[in-house]
């Protein structure tokens, strides 16, 4: 049969056209842009672009216009996957990239750019002021016209008039500044200082540096002067003092009510501390004004001033609430007159306010409300109920004192309230404290003693009779007495329990191990998926911890284990199931549990259950000497297990089929053995020959029939 060569050239051909075709029809996405980001400001004459590859690309063209949507021509305008664009000039624009490949190009990239190419005017209006230690420096805000606008000012600082902002001198405060304004703190005492501003607009652009404004930081006095008063009988005392530095030509002036200023002391110089006293008998009230004027050692100017007041006359106080003998609940409010008296007294300088009896404590000030009148807001609570005293004590500016004392009776329930209820909450947080440590032993466990069982009973009605005091309202002091007495019990019981941690041991499962453990310790192959997930899912972990109790003179150990798993939902419930080795517990009677437990088989296996966790404990129920203890922790007792906890839902059922014990050859073999082991040689050999018999003659009988069965069909 011959071959049409022609037709298959030319479905050659098609098939070569069809499939340029395809590959030309198929989109090719853009290159992606990595820099610059879109819409940025730039500056550059020349745009630094990079790009991703594009499979199959021979090339790349690209072109920059105010057009979003242009397509570039196929012209490749470089085979990099990065180039130096040539920008425009300021303005908004856009860069069109494609790949151009062998049968078409790429889809366009499209990426807004703008161009910002004129530097921002500089900052007008600079200026610098002084304000205490501190340069307070202001300007006007530029203007950009290249339209990326002002982002920031730049603030430079030099020592001399005219710096420049390159000179190494030059600091700069800060160039990120976007306020127009800046604080340079702490200039140094009479420094002399020099300050230039340089806005940056958003694509980078740099205006000249401002004009200059100048400060210069006063010369401020650099000791610190005090003057204070010392008052003995008929004579004054002016102590005059510095710190930071001795005095220079010092001099002190007072001025006395009646006469005129007077000059004390004059020329004193390299002292730190100097006196004059001045006698002030016959003086009337007023004030005396003592002036000290100085340098320091850099010859500035120093000076300081102080009054002292004249006051001969008491001022009068008195209580207007409450009155004597009243009966005070809650929070009152103390109200007192107070009034300088003397047609030059000096003024009330403050009230203050004690309570006490024979002795007395600052409750603290009054706060005058006019009209001579002072109050002060006073909380009973913090009172004793019964008689107390108050005491107001006015003072004037003179140093006059006078008080005011009455007695009063402070009545409150509920400050006795309060104390019951704290001593009531103390006392729960003692029980909870107890229960805490000793939750990990069960009820019968060894280390409840009857001595321990009797105080956390007592402490455990005390309570209850607290608590029901105070709902009632009645006895409270008796409440709290009670409450106290039952917080004191139980810290004593968590003295008692004695029990020391002595070791901890693990156990350790993967997932894969816990699979084939369930498998192989019996577990309802039904339930190994869901036991699986469980072990994952609830992070279900063993934990065996031995402690060391001395209880009563007695020292003993205990062995627990503590099985955890994740926290539930508050309606979950889960079943866990332990096989526990013979070689930690040899049956189930052994143990005993702070929860509900079951004994599913007495080899033992256990169920807990439906419980809402998220722990479940059991513990032999019986004391360990040491060597029983190290016996169990030298032999990793935590690794004899057969398998890890089992947890299950909450709703699946749970009985002693639940896990089976798996056919074991050497038990059976055993087992039969163990039979045999007690009869007689004599009985063990007939009964050997008997099975023997048996066995022949089965054999025979079984060869005789298929002999016959052959022979008939023969016959056929």
């Amino acid at each position: 049969m011959g071959v049409n060569l022609l037709g298959l050239q030319k479905f050659s051909a098609l098939s070569i056209f069809l499939l340029a075709f395809s590959v030309a029809a198929m989109a090719v996405a853009g290159p992606v842009i990595t820099s610059p980001t879109d819409d940025s400001w730039q500056r550059q004459p020349y745009l630094p672009t990079q790009w991703g590859a594009v499979e199959g690309a021979n090339g790349y063209s690209y072109i920059i216009d105010s057009n979003p949507d242009t397509i570039p021509d196929n012209e490749i305008e470089t085979t990099s996957t990065q180039d130096s664009i040539p920008s425009k000039i300021s303005g908004k624009y856009y860069l069109h990239i494609k790949a151009v490949l062998t049968l078409n190009s790429s889809d366009t990239t499209h990426l807004k750019i703008n161009f910002d190419k004129e530097t921002p005017e500089p900052p007008v209006n600079v200026v610098a002021t002084i304000e205490g230690k501190n340069v307070k420096i202001t300007w006007d805000a530029a203007t950009d016209e290249g339209g990326s606008g002002i982002d920031h000012y730049i603030l430079y600082r030099g020592p001399i008039k005219n710096f420049s902002i390159a000179d190494i001198s030059t600091r700069v405060l800060s160039n990120t500044l976007k306020e127009t304004n800046y604080t340079d703190a702490n200039i140094p005492n009479g420094a002399f200082f020099n300050y230039k501003v340089q806005a940056a607009d958003g694509a980078g652009n740099l205006s000249r540096p401002s004009f200059e404004a100048s400060v210069t930081a006063p010369k401020v006095c650099q000791i610190q002067i005090s003057i204070n008063f010392e008052k003995t009988g008929k004579n004054l005392k002016i102590l005059v003092s510095s710190e930071g530095g001795p005095m220079f030509y010092a001099g002190l002036t007072a001025t006395i009510p009646g006469k005129a200023k007077e000059q004390l002391i004059e020329g004193y110089t390299g002292l730190t501390t100097f006196d004059e006293t001045i006698s002030i008998e016959g003086i009337p009230d007023g004030t005396i004004k003592a002036e000290v004027l100085a340098k320091d050692k850099s010859i500035n100017d120093c000076n300081a001033t102080a009054e002292y007041i004249i006051d001969n006359n008491k001022p009068e106080v008195s209580w207007l609430s409450p009155v004597e003998n009243q009966a005070i609940t809650g929070a009152a409010e103390l109200k007192v007159n107070a009034k300088d008296i003397g047609t030059g007294g000096s003024g009330i300088d403050s009230v203050e306010i004690f309570s006490g009896f024979d002795t007395f404590a600052k409750l603290g000030n009054a706060e005058s409300i006019g009209n001579n009148q002072y109050t002060f807001d006073w909380n009973t609570f913090n009172e004793d109920n019964g008689r107390i005293k108050l005491k107001a004590i006015a003072k004037d500016k003179g140093g006059n004192a006078s008080e005011s004392v009455i007695i009063v009776s402070v009545t409150n329930t509920l400050l006795q309230k309060g104390t019951a209820s704290a001593s009531i909450k103390n006392a729960e947080s003692k029980r909870l404290e107890l229960l805490q440590a000793s939750d990990i032993f069960p009820q019968d466990s060894p280390v409840f003693t009857e001595k321990f069982n009797e105080l956390v009973n007592g402490a455990d009605q005390n309570l209850e009779r607290a608590r029901g005091f105070l709902e009632k309202g009645t006895n409270l002091d008796r409440a709290k007495d009670l409450a106290n007495g039952a917080a004191a019990s139980y810290a004593k019981a968590v003295s008692m329990l004695g029990a020391e941690k002595y070791n901890s041991l693990q156990s350790a499962y993967t997932e894969q191990q816990a699979e084939e453990m369930y498998r192989k310790a019996g577990l309802k192959s039904s339930l190994i998926a869901e036991a699986k997930t469980a072990f994952t899912d609830m992070l279900v972990t063993r934990k065996i911890d031995f402690y060391k109790v001395s209880s009563d003179n007695n020292q003993f150990y205990l062995a627990t284990v503590s099985i955890t798993f994740s926290s539930l939902g508050s309606a979950e419930k889960v079943n866990v199931i332990e096989i526990v080795p013979k070689e930690f517990a040899g049956s189930g009677n052994e143990l005993s549990s702070p929860q509900e437990m079951r004994i599913l088989k007495k080899d033992p296996i256990i169920a807990f259950g439906p419980v809402e966790g998220p722990k479940v404990s059991y513990s032999l129920n019986r004391p360990l000497t040491k060597d029983e203890a190290d016996e169990l922790i030298a032999g990793n007792v935590q690794d004899l297990f057969s398998a890890p906890p089992i947890v299950l839902s909450g709703e699946t059922a749970v009985d002693s089929s639940t896990v089976v014990e798996p056919f074991d050859a050497s038990k059976a073999i055993k087992s039969i053995t163990n039979i045999f082991s007690g009869i007689d040689s004599t009985m063990f050999l007939i009964i050997v020959a008997v099975i023997v018999i048996l066995v022949v003659g089965f054999i025979f009988v079984a060869m005789a029939g298929i002999i016959i069965f052959l022979l008939l069909k023969r016959r056929r």
